[in-house]
């Protein structure tokens, strides 16, 4: 809608509310964990996916992949692998309108399944931060129903010190051993 209103049409469209919806969160460290802390004040059901979490090390409920993505309206990726999460065979697992946000790895949604479940109206939408390969140029970029950003998820100021900050404070323990 904001796309329409900069071109100067007035394009409503009706959405959907975060209440009551089912999300996934593939991958529970920590900012699958701070995910899950921000979603509690919209009142949605939040399954995780990590096979090094079990029900009693948090108050969610953990599922394997196959059986959390036939219930999500939402599936949020967060895993620290390198491998394809979300290929062919999940997608169709996944329930129709389902959204898919990928925040990971680039290569964690398989690209080529992701367009023909989105031509075939399976998912709703995408939104994807990180890619195989970047600067991104591929053919995603012509799916209006897909937000792409250029790997910035990390990109604002505070986050950008406290990351150089955690490196030198690394590098000084590691300096200090020797």
């Amino acid at each position: 809608m904001d796309k329409e209103l900069h071109k100067g049409r007035w394009a409503k469209r009706i959405g959907l509310l975060l209440e009551g919806k089912t999300v996934v969160i593939v991958g529970f460290g920590r900012i699958g964990r701070r995910l899950s802390q921000l979603l509690m004040p919209f009142k949605v059901r939040i399954l995780v996916v990590d096979p090094l979490i079990k029900n009693s090390d948090a108050d969610v409920t953990t599922l394997s992949l196959e059986k959390a993505l036939s219930e999500a309206d939402i599936i949020s990726i967060h895993s620290s692998g390198n491998g394809c999460i979300i290929g062919k065979n999940e997608l169709r697992k996944i329930k129709r309108g389902a959204f898919i946000l990928n925040a990971s790895r680039g290569g964690a949604v398989d690209e080529g399944a992701l367009i023909k479940a989105l031509e075939k109206k399976h998912i709703a939408g995408a939104w994807l931060d990180v890619f195989e390969e970047e600067p991104y140029t591929g053919p995603l970029i012509k799916y209006p129903q897909v937000m792409l950003t250029p790997h910035v998820g990390s990109y604002t100021v505070e986050c950008r010190k406290r990351m150089e900050m955690e490196a030198v404070k690394n590098l000084i323990k590691v300096l200090r051993k020797y």
